[in-house]
């Protein structure tokens, strides 16, 4: 009975401290991408506004794929 006790208090505390992080990490993100969005040097989810930016101005475009699992 202790020992499924012990195991249950372990896995609650694994599933606590797992949402923490992922809030602590979404968070994260959502600051990240309010900076990047305030910055006028970067274009944030509008490719079609950056293919044409970048043939407009003949500079090469680079796409970042983020997973955010």
């Amino acid at each position: 009975m202790r020992r499924s006790i012990s195991a249950i208090s372990l896995l609650l505390t694994t599933v606590f401290a797992a949402t923490i992080v992922a809030q602590d990490r979404d968070t994260k993100v959502r600051n990240d991408r309010k900076a990047i969005a305030d910055d006028d040097s970067w274009i944030y989810n509008d490719l079609a506004r950056g293919v044409k930016l970048a043939r407009d101005e003949k500079k090469p475009l680079l796409v970042v794929l983020r997973c955010i699992p």
